[in-house]
């Protein structure tokens, strides 16, 4: 389980590089929990970790009741891609993720 010192050393890795969630320490809990899950065991193994954690920083949005409404398409743009001066990384290979 993770100290509050640990989380506010994350937090601050993140800001910096939001691609840091796939090395070191946090790949343990970022990427070995996705292999081989699609669909929704995915989505609650790889994203929903952040918004729908108790501990979820106020810069990680809560999709329950997201502010913004994104079609399909644009879904598909934000997970591969990552989000610009957000937390979300990239997760499609050719940016960094996994």
């Amino acid at each position: 389980m993770l100290t509050p010192i640990d989380r506010r050393e994350n937090l601050r890795q993140a800001e910096a590089n939001r691609q840091s969630v796939f090395a070191g320490d946090c790949a343990a809990g970022h990427v070995q929990p996705t292999r081989n899950k699609l669909g929704h065991e995915l989505y609650r193994a790889a994203c929903g970790i952040c918004p729908d954690s108790p501990h979820r920083t106020t810069m990680v949005p809560d999709l329950n009741e997201p502010k913004l409404k994104f079609t399909p398409d644009q879904w598909q743009e934000l997970i591969s891609n990552g989000r610009a001066n957000t937390l979300m990384p990239a997760f499609h290979s050719r940016p960094g993720g996994h």
